[in-house]
């Protein structure tokens, strides 16, 4: 995706290493939770989109919408997925088509069909959420609950520009490393 998106070596090469020490990713990693793979759904849906933006192609439009729903499945906000592939659905759509009403529906269909694929893939993963959607919906409910009120867990920080602050301060300088030093260089 860096190379993609840089077409420098360099660049392409620090972004893998960015991602091979990065402290917080495998942190993560360590424990029993999906946040790790949806970050890789996630990078996956946008490298397949800027693919798709490039050389367009059913299959490359289909795999990449796949993924979108994959990463949502695997973390509810990995929809947002989805987001590149829109987006190169409406550069395509409009750098190509004549005429504005071609360009509208173009780019709707196009929308539809990712929506439609992505909503299957996640159905088709997640099964819970059809089979039993009474549990699936309060589960949602208290997820919503647990992120909107103060403290998560043994964490006790106010929600909005505190927490905004203190995310920002610990990505600066303990994100890439449990060692400040390391972390802001």
């Amino acid at each position: 995706l860096a190379w993609r998106a840089t077409r420098s070596p360099p660049g392409a090469f620090l972004a893998v290493l960015a991602l091979a020490l990065s402290f917080e990713f495998h942190y993560h990693a360590r424990w029993m939770t999906s946040d790790t793979i949806n970050a890789q759904f996630v990078a996956l849906a946008a490298l397949g989109a800027c693919a798709w933006l490039a050389r367009g192609g059913r299959a490359l439009f289909a795999a990449t919408a796949v993924t979108a729903g994959l990463a949502m499945g695997s973390k509810y906000p990995g929809g947002l997925a989805l987001l590149p592939l829109g987006l190169a659905i409406l550069y395509r759509a409009w750098d190509a088509e004549p005429g504005l009403g071609e360009r509208l529906r173009r780019s709707m269909n196009l929308g539809l069909a990712a929506l439609a694929i992505t909503l299957a893939t996640f159905l088709a993963t997640t099964p819970g959420a059809v089979l039993d959607g009474d549990q699936f919906w309060k589960h949602i409910e208290q997820e919503l609950r647990h992120y909107s009120e103060r403290g998560h867990m043994a964490y006790t920080i106010e929600p909005g520009e505190p927490h905004l602050s203190r995310m920002l301060g610990y990505l600066a300088f303990s994100g890439l490393s449990f060692q400040p030093a390391v972390a802001v260089s």
